[in-house]
């Protein structure tokens, strides 16, 4: 049997489908969600609740913003890690938490300064950026993590 290879835009999985089979209505194989799926192009809003799920449980790396809406640095990097969400859609995930809504994850993780970058592989935190930065040194520190 002949297999075509399709990389998930969810999380980045590459999963073998039959030739004869097409991507639409086929699932990926880690995360479940239809390989026809778009990509997500937006950074998703966590929370201490849906932390787990959608930062812990994810099975490729992702990228969480640690902010509030009082930080003038944090407004800035704002749109960079919108651009970089649209620009890496199904290959890195991006998420936001606001600190002053939710307190247990920023506790959990020391987070002390924002705005704050952490990135996490596997439930791991493999990386940490605290402070504004450009966007050209965002993707430098983040390359590794590009599926």
């Amino acid at each position: 049997m002949n297999y075509k290879i399709y990389q998930c835009q969810q999380c980045g999985t590459k999963n073998r489908v039959p030739s004869e089979k097409s991507r639409s209505g086929a699932k990926c194989g880690k995360c479940h969600e239809p390989l026809d799926k778009p990509a997500l192009k937006k950074p998703v809003t966590v929370t201490d609740s849906t932390f787990s799920e959608e930062v812990l449980g994810f099975p490729g790396a992702v990228v969480v913003d640690f902010w509030a809406s009082w930080c003038a640095p944090c407004k800035m990097m704002s749109p960079i890690i919108d651009e970089l969400s649209a620009q890496y859609a199904g290959k890195i995930k991006f998420a936001k938490m606001n600190v002053d809504e939710n307190r247990i994850i920023p506790s959990k993780y020391s987070i002390q300064g924002i705005p704050a970058l952490l990135v996490f592989k596997n439930g791991e935190v493999v990386k940490s950026l605290v402070g504004a930065r450009p966007k050209e040194e965002l993707e430098r520190n983040l390359r590794g993590f590009i599926s």
